[in-house]
Order: C-alpha cells, then sequence, then structure tokens
C-alpha cells in the first residue's frame, strides 16, 4: 500500500463541494418557496417581535438598535438570594 505524503497532498487538485457554486437559494432548500409560506413565514416573524414588544422581552432603543431581556430578572433575583444567604 502506498503512503500518502504531504507534498503529493499539496500537488492534487482541489475539487470545491457542489454547494459552493450554487445561487444562495438553492444552497439551503431544494425546493424554492411558494408565495404563500414566504407570506406565512414573514407575517410569524413579525407577530414574534410584536409580541416581544408587547410582553417588555424586547426594548427598541433607535431604529436599528434594540436589547433582547430574557431571563435577566430571574438571574438578579438569584444572585440577591444568594448575597443575602
Amino acid at each position: 500500500m502506498r503512503q500518502l505524503r504531504y507534498e503529493d497532498e499539496k500537488r492534487r487538485p482541489r475539487q470545491p463541494s457542489p454547494t459552493v457554486n450554487r445561487p444562495p437559494e438553492q444552497r439551503v432548500r431544494a425546493v424554492p418557496r411558494d408565495p404563500d409560506e414566504r407570506e406565512a413565514i414573514s407575517r410569524m416573524s413579525r407577530a414574534k417581535w410584536d409580541l416581544y414588544i408587547a410582553s417588555g422581552k424586547l426594548e427598541i432603543l433607535e431604529p436599528r438598535k434594540w436589547r433582547l431581556h430574557l431571563g435577566q430578572e430571574k438571574i438578579i433575583e438569584y444572585l440577591r438570594a444568594q448575597e443575602e444567604c
């Protein structure tokens, strides 16, 4: 059995992955989304953001800046309880 040396590996041309040269919409999905599916995903995404804003989990700071509050209150309560013990 022939051993492969590092120099041989460097000389061998590398083949790119078959997904590299595909357009972006074909890299992840084999079938493009239909308009109804695209609209449903958009509505679900907007509804989730609206829910986060209404519940106080999402705070809009500036037009392109926002802050997520996911569980910080519980962490603060836990740390305060640890200080009291």
